[in-house]
C-alpha cells in the first residue's frame, strides 16, 4: 500500500482539514514524502521531511511550507496530540456526563488495533436515542450538526467530522444482512487512555461487510489485511467471524501473506 498514488492527486492537510487538488511536481514530491515516512515507520517525520523537502532544488517557499504543515500534522496524529484525538476525548467526556454508552469505530479504531494509518474524521458507534440525547444536550455548545436534518456532527473546537453508525442498521450499502451495527457495550473495550474502541473481531466483520457491499471503499478491504498482518492473525481466525463475511476474509488473508516491498 502506497500513501499516494495514480488515482489518489488530492492532498489533505491534516493540521487544517483542506482538501485540493496537487500539481505534478506536488504530487512526487508527496509521493516522495510518503514513502520516506513509511519506511521510517513515522518515526522523525519532521526530520525526515526536512531533509526531502531540502534536498529539492526549486522548490518554492510555499510548497515548502505546505510540505512541513503536513510533517507536522502527521506528527501530531501519530503522538497522538491532533485534533481528532481530542475530539475523541471530548467526546468521551460528554457521553460519560450523559452516561451514553457509545463506541469508536472506523480507521481511528484501525489504530488502536495497531493498524497505523491516518484520517480525517472519527467515526462512532451510538443508539439513535442516545444521538439525540446527545445533541439535546450539547448542540451549540461545541458540537453542530453537519447540516440541519444530519445523523452526523462536528466538533466545532476542532472542525472534525463525527459520523455516527446507529446500532440496528446495517454496515456498507446499508440494505438488510446478517450483519448490523452491535450494541457498543456488548463490543467495546476501553483503551489505557480511557476511550472506548469497539473490538477487533467485530471492526473486521463490518469492515470486510462495507467493502463487499459497496465497491468504492476499498480501504475497509485494505484495512482488514493491514489488521491480518500487524495481529499476526491466522487463517483459522476467520472461524471465529460471522459466516457472512468468513470467504472474503480468507481472500483477504490470503493477500496479507504477500509481503510489501517498499
Amino acid at each position: 500500500m502506497k500513501w499516494f498514488g495514480p488515482r489518489f492527486r488530492h492532498f489533505h492537510s491534516l493540521a487544517g482539514g483542506r482538501l485540493r487538488r496537487v500539481n505534478e511536481d506536488e504530487f512526487r514530491y508527496l509521493s516522495e514524502f510518503g514513502t520516506a515516512l513509511i519506511k521510517n515507520r513515522y518515526n522523525k517525520s519532521l526530520l525526515a521531511a526536512h531533509r526531502l523537502i531540502t534536498s529539492h532544488v526549486g522548490m518554492d517557499t510555499a510548497m515548502q511550507k505546505s510540505m512541513l504543515e503536513m510533517a507536522k500534522g502527521i506528527d501530531q496524529f501519530f503522538l497522538e496530540r491532533s485534533p481528532i484525538h481530542d475530539t475523541m476525548r471530548r467526546l468521551a467526556k460528554a457521553m460519560a456526563e450523559l452516561r451514553i454508552p457509545f463506541a469508536i469505530a472506523g480507521a481511528m479504531a484501525a489504530n488502536a488495533h495497531g493498524h497505523k494509518r491516518t484520517t480525517s474524521d472519527v467515526n462512532i458507534l451510538i443508539r439513535r436515542e442516545d444521538l439525540q440525547t446527545f445533541k439535546n444536550r450539547f448542540s451549540g455548545l461545541g458540537w453542530v450538526d453537519k447540516f440541519e436534518g444530519s445523523r452526523n456532527f462536528k466538533d466545532a473546537t476542532n472542525n472534525i467530522n463525527v459520523d455516527t453508525l446507529i446500532v440496528g442498521d446495517f454496515p456498507g450499502d446499508g440494505l438488510p444482512k446478517p450483519i448490523s451495527f452491535p450494541p457498543p457495550e456488548s463490543i467495546s473495550w476501553m483503551s489505557l487512555d480511557g476511550l472506548p474502541y469497539i473490538d477487533l473481531k467485530t471492526l473486521i466483520e463490518l469492515k470486510v461487510t462495507s467493502g463487499m457491499t459497496t465497491k468504492h471503499r476499498p480501504r475497509d478491504l485494505d484495512d482488514v489485511i493491514q489488521l491480518i498482518r500487524i495481529n499476526q492473525l491466522p487463517e483459522s481466525y476467520g472461524e471465529t467471524l460471522n459466516p457472512y463475511v468468513r470467504d472474503t476474509f480468507k481472500e483477504l488473508w490470503q493477500a496479507a501473506q504477500i509481503s510489501e516491498d517498499y
